[in-house]
């Protein structure tokens, strides 16, 4: 009788310690509920970990955007700077989770408390978030800006932002993925020429891209200088349809400052732009023209 006692002991302990394992490979399998979906979801995005977020895109939109087209528009960190932004992406504060499922799909609200990466503070101590000056420290050194940080945070020292967000997802073989319906955003055409006999190669590396109002993506423009000697330029954009500037804001722009480029030079010219408001839906694409003039012909108006 103690030997049947002592055995099932240890079988009911045996089951105690394969039921979690069980169950987390499981949780892990799934991506949980969705809530707790939307906070991995939210940390990545925190952290600029796109490489991570595309594998969780639906199997549609990764289809309409390659994993190479949407790294391009989403430069990742990397390295040290992953490091360290994940390191504040786990002081994300999220509340007030509300799920409404509709057949397929369900969408997940929410509220969230988030570290301002902008703040003065906060850029000094993470090195703005520079790889190469993050990858000079040792791990004890990247350790301990972590927990300076959290000090900051226990004593309500470090600056945080406020704001709400919503994520749709879709289930996919038993895991959870966001559904963006790329198939169905508005298409941005890019254009680039010179003038006025600027002896420059100018022109986008990707002439459209896919964009949802209220997301933010980055192109590139190159431009080479083909003389033997060096010319500034300045560009100007001209965008279809007329009224688009009301659709499109442009974050970064090389056609706010001149540019310099030396004989033989080339450089990239980075556009950070997102489409804000609410797109009538006649509208189906934007098109951005843009021109580059030698500076002393850059047109006055």
């Amino acid at each position: 009788m103690r030997g049947r006692t002592i055995a099932l002991f240890i079988l009911a302990l045996l089951i105690l310690l394969i039921l979690p394992a069980a169950f987390w490979r499981s949780a892990a399998r799934t991506g949980g509920d969705a809530g707790t979906f939307a906070r991995r979801y939210l940390a990545a995005l925190y952290a600029r970990d796109y490489g991570r977020i595309y594998s969780w895109l639906s199997a549609e939109d990764r289809h309409a955007k390659s994993r190479a087209e949407y790294l391009s528009e989403n430069p990742p960190f990397s390295g040290a700077a992953l490091d360290m932004s994940r390191r504040l992406a786990r002081m994300i504060e999220i509340t007030n989770v509300r799920e409404e499922t509709r057949g397929e799909r369900t969408t997940v609200r929410f509220s969230f408390r988030a570290p301002d990466a902008n703040d003065e503070t906060v850029e000094q101590l993470v090195y703005d978030f520079d790889p190469d000056r993050l990858g000079r420290l040792s791990e004890n050194d990247r350790r301990a800006i972590g927990r300076r940080l959290e000090a900051m945070k226990e004593q309500n020292m470090l600056a945080m932002i406020d704001g709400e967000d919503r994520l749709e997802l879709a289930r996919e073989s038993g895991e959870w993925k966001i559904v963006t319906d790329w198939s169905g955003a508005i298409r941005v055409n890019f254009k680039g020429e010179v003038k006025e006999g600027l002896a420059w190669d100018f022109h986008p590396v990707k002439e459209t891209v896919l964009a949802k109002p209220g997301e933010t993506l980055r192109v590139i423009y190159t431009a080479k200088n083909l003389s033997a000697q060096e010319l500034t330029g300045k560009a100007r954009h001209l965008d279809e349809p007329k009224d688009a500037e009301k659709y499109l804001e442009i974050i970064q722009c090389f056609c706010f400052i001149r540019e310099r480029l030396k004989p033989g030079e080339t450089k990239e010219l980075p556009l950070v732009f997102r489409i804000r408001g609410e797109v009538p839906k006649d509208i189906k694409e934007f098109t951005l023209d843009y021109q580059f003039y030698p500076i002393e012909k850059f047109p006055a108006s």
